[in-house]
């Protein structure tokens, strides 16, 4: 049984794209890189983040929207963009205030997973320091569904 993974490890390594951007620098990079993953629908869009504002990411999930991928926005500030999306019919918002968060994930489908330590607003995403990391390893993306489960049980649906 456990040299099944062994065997496999190399393989996944091989094949798994990380792609690591380092921001501010490489904003546009990611940005760029964000709208091409999210140029091919896919079931469903997770967004977790304290805080969304960014123009060019909200009018990509827009475009998407409207050919029918169901996109699932967590955050713990609705102002700005979370408000103006949830009137879309493919938009689903939840609040989480049960602790403060302190990153953000981007969980395109079964095919991307991405991860910053920064809330999606564009100005502190152009301004700020950090480093953005996003996979298309399998196992990582369904390491961090797993992982994100208990957090979206505990949040509450922003329109009833």
């Amino acid at each position: 049984m456990i040299k099944l993974p062994l065997l496999l490890l190399p393989f996944s390594l091989l094949y798994a794209k990380p792609a690591h951007f380092l921001l501010p620098d490489e904003h546009s990079g990611f940005v760029r890189f964000l709208s091409d993953a999210l140029s091919e629908p896919d079931g469903t869009i997770l967004l977790l983040t304290p805080a969304l504002n960014h123009p060019a990411l909200k009018k990509a999930l827009l475009k998407w929207e409207k050919k029918g991928t169901s996109i699932v926005i967590v955050a713990q500030q609705t102002a700005d963009d979370p408000l103006s999306l949830v009137q879309y019919r493919h938009v689903n918002l939840y609040t989480y205030t049960a602790r403060p968060l302190k990153g953000s994930v981007i969980l395109i489908g079964e095919r991307l997973v991405c991860t910053l330590s920064e809330s999606l607003e564009a100005e502190r995403l152009s301004q700020n320091a950090s480093l953005a990391r996003c996979s298309d390893d399998a196992a990582e993306i369904a390491a961090h569904r797993a992982a994100l489960t208990p957090l979206l049980k505990r949040s509450k649906k922003y329109l009833k």
